[in-house]
């Protein structure tokens, strides 16, 4: 298994985004500490954010 990965990209711009990225980073809070530095030097304010995981499932734990 692997560790989380959370990446945002600006999304700022009326016609065209911003498109800075974070890059995967693996903690939460820095993906926080990224929004909060590039919003505080740009002033940009909509992101969109993934947030990637792997998963294991047992076939029939579903059913």
């Amino acid at each position: 298994m692997t560790l989380p990965t959370f990446e945002a990209v600006c999304v700022t711009g009326e016609d065209d985004d911003c498109g800075a990225t974070s890059g995967e980073l693996h903690a939460e809070e820095e993906l926080t500490r990224w929004i909060a530095e590039h919003c505080a030097r740009t002033g940009h304010d909509f992101y969109h954010r993934t947030t990637r995981a792997t998963l294991c499932v047992e076939p029939g734990a579903w059913q």
